[in-house]
């Protein structure tokens, strides 16, 4: 499978897994990972229209801010008190 193909596949797949996801609004661990799994779903998606439309110069820039949110993301998932440091600058 070319790498694409697997980008539409993952990005349609997580589209599908999210209607199922129930989650607390109020809780602030929920809602930043429910928030960080949807900005993953929209950039990938993003990227997908960028390609299709042959306009790759774009591509690299949100695939960062992907890697970025999807760090964000495993280190949430990974330590609830991340949550704690997210948005903050020293």
């Amino acid at each position: 499978m070319e790498i694409f193909d697997f980008l539409k596949k993952s990005h349609n797949d997580f589209l599908e897994f999210s209607k199922e996801i129930v989650f607390d609004k109020r809780h602030p661990l929920h809602f930043n990972l429910i928030a960080l799994y949807g900005s993953l779903i929209e950039l990938s998606g993003s990227m997908i229209i960028l390609l299709e439309k042959n306009a790759k110069i774009a591509v690299p820039s949100i695939f960062r801010t992907f890697l970025e949110t999807y760090v964000e993301f495993h280190n949430l998932v990974r330590d609830p008190k991340y949550g704690y440091f997210m948005g903050k600058s020293n």
